[in-house]
């Protein structure tokens, strides 16, 4: 998971773990990479 994470960043040019963490919280990309889903699914 982290390899995906690394190489995902570093394709579109996300080098500082600062802003790789704030994109990581906003951007859907990250959590298709990753295969996270939300703990509470809507109705």
């Amino acid at each position: 998971m982290l390899l995906k994470l690394y190489l995902y960043g570093y394709l579109n040019r996300i080098r500082s773990s600062r802003r790789r963490l704030e994109t990581e919280c906003r951007d859907a990309q990250y959590r298709v990479v990753l295969e996270v889903t939300p703990h509470d699914p809507a109705p």
